[in-house]
């Protein structure tokens, strides 16, 4: 009989992961709270977490600090929770697409 694995650990672990990429940051205690409740109370925890962490790795690779990477992502989020536009129609994924489309826009 074959068996099935989850995938809840490595979700788990991906969501935690990032989190504790947040938590290390030298960020203020509101922008802490503001970037952990934005993987802990995504629709999908872990491509929230997808999200902060490959974030984090082109921040790196550019030599941007954690801290400057996560700014951005925490300014990109405000930008298009600003918008009115619902979450659940932007995967997280595609964050950063949509903020350069409102930029765009807006430079118009």
């Amino acid at each position: 009989m074959c068996s099935t694995t989850s995938s809840e650990p490595v979700v788990a672990a991906i969501t935690q992961e990032a989190i504790d990429a947040i938590r290390r940051a030298q960020l203020t205690p509101i922008e802490h709270k503001i970037l952990v409740a934005f993987v802990e109370a995504a629709e999908s925890p872990e491509l929230a977490g997808n999200e902060v962490l490959r974030r984090l790795r082109a921040g790196q690779d550019e030599g941007c600090s954690p801290e400057e990477t996560l700014r951005a992502l925490k300014d990109d989020w405000h930008e298009i929770v600003a918008t009115g536009t619902p979450l659940l129609l932007l995967p997280i994924s595609g964050l950063t697409l949509a903020v350069t489309r409102l930029r765009v826009l807006n430079s118009l």
